[in-house]
């Protein structure tokens, strides 16, 4: 149903599990099928939020990208995929744990930190490239040790000096970092390059 005019989408199929109503005109997510659906898209529309989300008790991945969504919404527990990219967002400001996410993208946003994510202990990979971050530490302080991939492309806090290393050095178990691979020399380079606590880069973390 992606690239029509619908404005709503009132139809409860009881045993639909993927629904695709991006490229519409929806100013807020169909209440229909909550009690079925486990993938949900609702790219390029009108909504501005999403607070009727927590209510789909199944879903698992919800994409909503190029919205005008200025908060992230209280989500499903058994969420795994969320996409928030192109929207509004100053603040990843989660009114629930994060026990089930495992993959988050909200690039092209407003965020100057990535607090909120405290307890996304789970979460393996963040795409959060084209937004205002501007300090290494408001992006490492709030991920979990096991994150695996990490976009930070087209940030302010990218042209710092040993951007990269100070990353690694905190998440040492990323498998890559801006779409290049982590390799085992480039954090062994990290640790060795942080030194002792008077070091240069231990003073920058």
């Amino acid at each position: 149903l992606k690239g029509n005019l619908l404005e709503s989408f009132d139809l409860d199929f009881s045993l639909l599990t993927w629904l695709d109503l991006s490229r519409n005109n929806l100013e807020d997510v169909p209440r229909a099928c909550r009690a079925s659906l486990e993938k949900l898209f609702v790219d390029q529309n009108r909504i501005s939020t999403l607070e009727t989300i927590e209510s789909f008790q199944h879903l698992q991945v919800l994409s909503a990208t190029e919205n005008a969504i200025e908060a992230v919404p209280k989500h499903p527990e058994h969420l795994v995929e969320l996409k928030l990219d192109g929207n509004r967002l100053n603040f990843l400001d989660f009114q629930c744990p994060l026990r089930a996410l495992r993959h988050l993208s909200v690039s092209r946003n407003r965020l100057e930190s990535l607090q909120g994510l405290e307890t996304s202990q789970f979460l393996l990979s963040l795409d959060a490239s084209r937004n205002t971050l501007s300090k290494v530490r408001e992006v490492t302080d709030f991920l979990p040790e096991n994150i695996k991939h990490l976009r930070l492309v087209d940030n302010p806090c990218t042209g710092l000096v040993h951007y990269r290393p100070r990353v690694i050095l905190r998440l040492l178990s990323l498998h890559t970092l801006d779409s290049i691979l982590v390799s085992s020399n480039e954090k062994v380079d990290a640790v060795n390059l942080a030194g002792g606590p008077g070091s240069e880069l231990q003073q920058r973390i």
